[in-house]
């Protein structure tokens, strides 16, 4: 299983990832299976993704969370 900091690499590296988030403040939370372990994530500030440690799992229900 990939970790999160793959998924946040992977997603700093898709430039139509970066034109369709930067404007947008949220996040995007994904939980397979309902395992914590398991969940995959991140915020945005300004169409900017987190940097190392910065990068925490938004809430459910958090407002801007997909």
């Amino acid at each position: 299983m990939r970790t999160p900091q793959d998924f946040l690499e992977r997603c700093r590296a898709d430039g139509e990832l970066g034109m369709a988030i930067r404007y947008w403040t949220g996040g995007l939370r994904i939980e397979l299976d309902g395992e914590p372990d398991a969940t995959l994530g991140w915020r945005v500030r300004d169409g900017a993704l987190p940097d190392g440690d910065d990068a925490t799992f938004p809430a459910a229900g958090e407002p801007g969370v997909l």
